[in-house]
């Protein structure tokens, strides 16, 4: 794969867990998110993580997310992304400490935000299959977003990807409901 077809996949990968975690954030009631290492790596199926992607990332999401912080333990040792949906420099802490201890200082500072393995809404073995699968189905009006109070598997997990007929049978029928909601008015 040349470099810029590997740059295209890595920019799609990247805004379809920006979108989501931007859904995350939404229907948590939170400013920001904070990705950990293991997390970033496991979506992204990698085992290292550089500096060029993890700011390739942070552009990407960009219309999701205008306000990041990455964070590194050394020059180029990736330790946490914080993305925030608003601006974080005066609340987000600085300085050495875990990502947990960052989350907590900055929620004591009126700053909503959490871990995302920490989220009722998040599943970590989530594929981007199921991700691009539930997405869909919500763009198109064939699911919702569940808040935070359900238990995690029933949330962004599709237990089977409808198939093509599925979907048409799920769309006559809201168009059905439609048309008698009208005729009783």
């Amino acid at each position: 794969m040349d470099d810029s077809s590997h740059r295209l996949f890595a920019q799609r990968q990247h805004r379809v867990l920006g979108l989501h975690l931007a859904i995350q954030c939404w229907i948590n009631g939170l400013d920001a998110v904070a990705l950990e290492r293991k997390h970033f790596c496991s979506y992204l199926s990698l085992e290292r993580v550089k500096r060029v992607r993890v700011a390739q990332f942070r552009e990407d999401i960009e219309p999701w997310f205008p306000y990041s912080k990455a964070f590194f333990t050394k020059p180029d040792s990736f330790r946490s992304i914080v993305l925030s949906r608003r601006d974080l420099a005066s609340t987000l802490p600085t300085g050495t400490m875990s990502t947990l201890e960052r989350v907590k200082r900055a929620n004591t500072a009126g700053f909503a935000i959490q871990l995302v393995a920490k989220l009722t809404t998040w599943d970590a073995d989530l594929a981007e299959s199921a991700i691009v699968s539930h997405v869909a189905l919500v763009a198109a009006g064939l699911a919702a977003p569940t808040r935070g109070d359900q238990p995690r598997n029933v949330v962004f997990i599709p237990k089977a990807i409808p198939t093509r007929e599925e979907v048409l049978q799920r769309i006559k029928q809201r168009l059905k409901n439609l048309d008698t909601q009208k005729t009783q008015k």
